[in-house]
């Protein structure tokens, strides 16, 4: 693969891998970088992660001193940007992905995360765990008076039964 100047990157949609030169690959990321009026900053990474770590280790309320080492990124690299190929496109643009998981933060905000949520009891309002919390949440609801509920499948579309509120498509039909 090297030979031939070759990279492998991951589809956006579906579970494949795309196989493409890699100075194509390059432009498309820098083309992402340009068109988003993307600029060159000074940053001083190495300042950062220290300061990060001088953090972790002062921190006496909110890390046990137990977990300050598992929070500490050992080699802590800047986050990586890489794009996920549309290929169900034309032209094949990317989606702009960027990987936190080495950077000097991430453990840090996890744990914080955490933290925040055991303290406050935080759940939000609109968001479900799972498929059975969501029928949990929504099988007594009512619809607002005036609304009108519709149906959805991806495989058919049934016929409205007698009594049924109207579909959208004899809603615009009657509009006509």
């Amino acid at each position: 693969m090297k030979d031939y100047s070759l990279c492998i990157a991951k589809a956006d949609k579906g579970n494949s891998v795309v196989v493409m030169d890699q100075f194509t690959y390059d432009r498309k990321i820098f083309d992402f970088i340009n068109d988003n009026n993307g600029s060159i900053v000074n940053f001083n990474f190495s300042r950062f992660s220290y300061s990060v770590r001088k953090a972790i280790v002062k921190s006496e309320y909110v890390i046990e001193p137990c977990e300050k080492r598992f929070l500490i990124s050992t080699n802590p690299i800047p986050p990586r940007l890489y794009g996920s190929l549309k290929v169900h496109k034309t032209n094949i643009p990317i989606r702009p992905v960027v990987s936190y998981v080495s950077s000097p933060t991430y453990g840090l905000c996890k744990h914080l995360n955490r933290w925040f949520k055991k303290c406050t009891n935080f759940r939000a309002a609109f968001s479900v765990q799972n498929t059975t919390e969501l029928i949990d949440k929504i099988e007594n609801a009512s619809s607002p008076p005036g609304s009108i509920v519709l149906q959805h499948s991806s495989r058919s579309y049934p016929q409205p039964y007698p009594g049924d509120p109207p579909s959208l498509a004899s809603l615009s039909s009657s509009s006509e």
